[in-house]
């Protein structure tokens, strides 16, 4: 295990901010992560991430839980996965929120990789509760050169009005 004390100057002295506790499995794969809030003189649970791994010991996602003073428990508050190629790479991250004692879908991130597993195209996507419906909300483009280097970034955002995606923001890298 490892902690983590995160302190604010308050202009006479170093006060306690947050605290997070990290906890290792046996592969040394970090698997639960708590934060705890300073309050009048004591530590106070506020958020726990438990990490996801398959066999090969990938990232596959995580649940995020937020501490609840009336129950003394953790609820639930998002849920991660992570879809991954056969070298391991991920291609597809759903977040789902928990609302009304259900997991709901948020948002996803839907990437094309390259024979290098380098991503060339991240397309991010919000749920719309009314449609049932992904919606498209950016895409971003992505080049390299010979040696792998990321040499351009293109971000386009998606008009709900005619149905395109426009040019956003863009880098070189030289």
């Amino acid at each position: 295990q490892l902690t983590g004390l995160h302190q604010i100057w308050n202009g006479t002295a170093w006060v306690n901010d947050t605290r997070l506790s990290y906890t290792y499995d046996a592969h040394n794969l970090n698997t639960i992560q708590i934060t705890e809030k300073w309050t009048a003189g004591a530590w106070l649970n506020t958020s726990k991430v438990e990490n996801l791994y398959d066999s090969n010991k990938n990232f596959t996602g995580y649940n995020s839980y937020l501490w609840n003073t009336g129950t003394s428990q953790w609820d639930n508050n998002y849920q991660v996965t992570s879809t991954l190629n056969s070298a391991g790479y991920s291609t597809h991250y759903l977040v789902k929120k928990w609302t009304a004692g259900a997991w709901a879908n948020s948002y996803q991130y839907l990437y094309t990789l390259n024979s290098a597993n380098l991503t060339t195209v991240r397309e991010y996507q919000t749920w719309n509760t009314g449609t049932s419906n992904w919606v498209p909300a950016t895409r971003s483009t992505f080049q390299y050169d010979n040696n792998d280097n990321n040499t351009y970034y293109l971000t386009e955002q998606y008009n709900t009005g005619n149905l395109l995606f426009e040019n956003y923001y863009r880098s070189f890298y030289y």
